[in-house]
This record gives structure tokens, C-alpha cells and sequence, in this order.
């Protein structure tokens, strides 16, 4: 995660201030030791209201795995 957001440069309008966050996170003492970007790859990236299909029906999956991801940290932790 860590050297995507340093090496991807604002590619689309969803990376805009991922890097600031970061930043910001890590001087007010947020940036949490675990963590992880689970992410929907669009196949366009345009303006719109409502996600494509193809990305609505990715974003119960995507929930799904996040959710996952958080129980196994806390049961390693």
C-alpha cells in the first residue's frame, strides 16, 4: 500500500490526496500499523451519478473482503 501511494501520481479524480492523507495521518499520529487498499478497478473512469454495473455488483464482494481482512487482524492481534 505503502508504494503505490507513494509511486501513483494522481492517475484518476479517486487518488487525488490519497498521498495527503497519508501524510497527515502519519503527523497526527493516525497511521495505524495494519492496513491494507482493497479497491474496485473501473473499467472507465468518467463522471456519472451511479456506479457502473460492473462496479455495483463488485461492491458487495469488495465490502465482504474488507470485512474479512479486519476479523483476521483481530484475531491475530
Amino acid at each position: 500500500m505503502d508504494a503505490f501511494l507513494m509511486s501513483n501520481r494522481k492517475a484518476s479524480v479517486h487518488e487525488v490526496g490519497l498521498t495527503d492523507l497519508r501524510a497527515i495521518a502519519i503527523l497526527a499520529g493516525h497511521w495505524p500499523e495494519k492496513r491494507a487498499m482493497l479497491a474496485i478497478q473501473p473499467q472507465t473512469i468518467d463522471w456519472g451519478e451511479h456506479p457502473t454495473a460492473a462496479v455495483a455488483a463488485a461492491i458487495s464482494p469488495a465490502c465482504i473482503a474488507i470485512r474479512d481482512l479486519i476479523r483476521a487482524w483481530h484475531h491475530v492481534a
